[in-house]
């Protein structure tokens, strides 16, 4: 595991520790009040942040940013890739559960260095396809979710 993301899980554990309070218990079907803006962590191979704004009851929107990085103090190889992306789905709540579909689209944009003898090189490749995902509020500000989606993509490499 990269050491950003176990400074990412151990944020997250540090956050849902200190901030959280009571817990909700599962059978508690009351819907709870989801906060307009939110903040988010995805933890996968880009490291990204994403801001969800619930616009109104049934609509939210998802901007992202995210990065990867890469080194190799033995041949000087390195690989960088900065991600942008925007979510737009439907929401549905049930109880503590908060469930959307829709669509998401971004753009990653990747530089690389192999060392010599192989050139450098950049590419731009553009996201876009339908996603699923679910969050499960384990209390007013926190909750745990994931998101599934397919994705259609288009690679660009720019004339050198």
């Amino acid at each position: 595991m990269k050491t950003t993301q176990k400074l990412l899980i151990a944020l997250l554990l540090a956050l849902f520790i200190s901030g959280n309070g009571i817990i909700k218990a599962q059978g508690n079907e009351n819907k709870i009040s989801i906060p307009t803006v939110g903040l988010g962590i995805h933890v996968n191979q880009l490291n990204k942040i994403i801001v969800p704004i619930n616009i109104i009851n049934h609509i939210r929107l998802e901007p992202a940013i995210g990065f990867d990085f890469f080194k190799d103090k033995n041949d000087d190889s390195k690989y960088n890739s900065f991600i942008i992306g925007f979510g737009v789905y439907g929401m549905w709540q049930k109880g503590q559960l908060n469930l959307y579909a829709g669509l998401k689209s971004g753009l990653i944009m990747e530089t690389w260095n192999y060392g010599v003898p192989a050139p450098d090189g950049k590419s731009n490749t553009y996201v876009a396809g339908p996603a699923i995902g679910g969050e499960y509020f384990l209390g007013r500000h926190f909750s745990i979710g994931g998101l599934l989606g397919i994705s259609t993509t288009l690679t660009k490499e720019p004339d050198q």
